[in-house]
């Protein structure tokens, strides 16, 4: 790595983590390829499992490569997880191949099960046709030009072992190419409501409890390009979050090929319009009030209500054992530290007063205009030290999303401050308590704050 003279330490520091953290994808990718020895190793423990229940992999085809497919129901038939079904709908392609190829697999595997449509319904309706054929406890979803690796179903059911309860489980995904090649890792976080919301972090690979889906109803038309987050919004709506696992691996290749979603977000622009109509639904059936509107990227920006009646004051915090207040909401800001404009306490308001949020911090900047944090996830600054737009894994720092904590600013309902935050040191302190009473805590960027 060659860095120029010139640069300011702003950028050679930008540049070297930027470097450390290729490198350490690149050696996360290489890390994860299976050898002969770890796949006996998965097929003594799949033996000595308890629970083998049997997974529907749902696929919807349509005019798709021979290449792409095969590839697609080689990654299926290669799994060391054997109690599987594959549920396939042919969309009425036109291509002749794609009837040959299904019919060659069917035969050589009972595991298929395939529905030819006689007319073409696009990916909702070819979905729930796929759906109806399922017979598994649980639903996995594939696309027809995707990848998924030797044993993602075994660290499926490997999770349902140690989680019988689980509902959803989604794992960490990449992309692959034309020529196989893999990048752009994506490592998840556990569950993240307002991340979700933010974005259909998700995505793949996700599995489902086939009988909910069955509850609500399947796929729903109209929703075409974004039909799996809609489905994904109306599922979480019947089960409870700590219901909802997480898997942090990569199980799942995302074809980007010309004209794909992975390749280029832009090529499919009605699917982020229908991802923010389904989203703006998700609160209508929750009865919550607020807009969503279009944030960073193609990603959404929820606006929560506010009430002409909400109160809010801002304090600096010494010791929190002497802060009173008579306002619905208390911002707390650390000394040396003010809002870039007078919107950044509002937007910190309009989260506060949400049921289940304890507390609401933003984006803390240092004087040079460097971040210092965007919240902090496992202990970690999340973006410390990158330039104030820098987005990062999966774009958290631009994005709205629960954290572990917030620092600098936090904004919290005075009733919940008065109940836990009197006896807390800090306000990291603060968040810590208010997650161990199941209140969440969020991040949102578009608050700002600098250090004097």
């Amino acid at each position: 790595m060659n860095l120029h003279p010139s640069l300011t330490l702003q950028k050679i520091r930008f540049r070297l983590r930027r470097f450390i953290e290729t490198r350490r994808i690149n050696n996360s990718l290489k890390k994860d390829k299976l050898n002969d020895e770890n796949r006996r190793e998965i097929k003594s423990k799949i033996s000595q499992l308890s629970y083998k229940p049997l997974i529907s992999i749902v696929m919807p085809v349509y005019n798709v490569d021979e290449k792409w497919l095969r590839l697609c129901i080689e990654s299926v038939t290669n799994q060391l997880y054997e109690n599987w079904e594959f549920c396939i709908a042919d969309d009425y392609s036109p291509s002749p191949h794609i009837r040959r190829i299904l019919a060659e697999y069917q035969t050589k595997d009972s595991r298929f099960k395939i529905v030819f449509r006689t007319e073409n319904g696009h990916i909702s309706a070819a979905s729930n046709s796929a759906l109806e054929l399922a017979t598994g406890e649980f639903t996995a979803l594939l696309d027809h030009d995707d990848e998924l690796t030797e044993d993602a179903l075994f660290e499926v059911i490997k999770q349902l072992n140690e989680i019988p309860n689980a509902d959803f489980i989604y794992s960490d995904q990449d992309k692959i190419d034309e020529n196989q090649q893999r990048s752009e890792p994506v490592f998840k976080p556990n569950w993240n409501e307002h991340l979700f919301y933010s974005m259909n972090y998700l995505n793949h690979l996700s599995v489902y409890r086939t009988e909910i889906l069955r509850k609500i109803g399947g796929f729903k038309l109209g929703f075409e390009g974004s039909q799996d987050y809609d489905l994904a919004l109306r599922f979480i709506e019947q089960i409870d979050e700590t219901h909802i696992k997480h898997i942090p691996k990569i199980l799942y290749h995302w074809r980007a090929i010309s004209g794909s979603l992975a390749l280029d977000s832009d090529e499919k622009s009605y699917a982020h319009e229908l991802a923010h109509k389904a989203l703006r639904e998700h609160f209508e059936r929750k009865n919550t009030k607020a807009k969503v509107e279009k944030g960073f990227l193609n990603y959404r920006r929820v606006i929560y209500n506010l009430p002409e009646s909400i109160t809010f004051e801002v304090i600096s915090a010494e010791s929190f054992a002497d802060i009173k207040s008579n306002s619905d909401v208390v911002i707390l800001v650390e000394k040396n530290i003010e809002a870039v404009d007078s919107t950044a306490f509002t937007e910190l308001t309009r989260f506060a007063i949400q049921e289940n949020i304890g507390a609401v911090g933003g984006k803390i900047l240092n004087k040079d205009s460097t971040i210092d944090n965007c919240g902090i996830i496992n202990g970690e600054f999340i973006n410390r030290g990158f330039p104030r737009d820098f987005a990062g894994n999966l774009s958290i720092g631009r994005v709205i999303q629960n954290v572990d904590a917030v620092c600098g600013v936090l904004a919290i309902r005075r009733e919940l401050f008065e109940k836990f935050g009197k006896g807390a040191k800090n306000l990291i302190e603060l968040c810590n308590v208010l997650r161990a009473e199941n209140y969440q805590i969020v991040f949102t960027p578009y608050a700002e704050f600098i250090e004097t």
